[in-house]
């Protein structure tokens, strides 16, 4: 599974293993962004950052 920033920044053996030793971290993947999600698709960013915090209420 692709992780935000790749291509190249984290192998994705490398983000699974970071996600298998912290079991409740959350980790998305945006298809058609880079490592800048947040000038490339502020809006989906956004939505995720919302979705995600409402969730802890």
């Amino acid at each position: 599974m692709p992780y935000p920033g790749r291509p190249g920044l984290i192998p994705e053996q490398e983000a699974d293993e970071m996600l298998r030793q912290q079991p409740d971290t959350t980790a998305m993947s945006t298809p058609g962004t880079g490592h800048d999600l947040h000038l490339e698709q502020p809006e989906n960013l956004h939505t995720a950052l919302a979705d995600f915090l409402e969730g802890l209420a």
